[in-house]
């Protein structure tokens, strides 16, 4: 495990994380405080409405990559379907 502070819109957040994702969470506080900052010039708004904003932006991302992802296992699971089948067929 590994300690680390992450600054989000301005605060300090202290973290304990698995040394594995210790540059993960670092990349997504830059991450967000990049798309606080576009926000907040592209619609004038102050931070805590461009963290909202950036929070929506970022949730409707991962609703989309959660359901591309449920269609991939789909696909897979069809295809691991058709290659038993097949194997089935040989031996006949």
């Amino acid at each position: 495990m590994a300690t680390l502070k992450v600054t989000i819109a301005g605060k300090e957040f202290p973290l304990t994380v698995d040394q594995d994702t210790h540059d993960q969470v670092l990349e997504a506080a830059a991450m967000i405080n990049q798309k606080i900052e576009e926000h907040q010039q592209q619609f004038k708004v102050d931070e805590k409405d461009a963290l909202a904003m950036c929070s929506l932006e970022l949730a409707t991302l991962n609703s989309q990559l959660q359901r591309q992802a449920q269609e991939w296992q789909h696909a897979h699971n069809e295809i691991e379907a058709i290659h038993a089948t097949l194997q089935n067929a040989e031996t006949i």
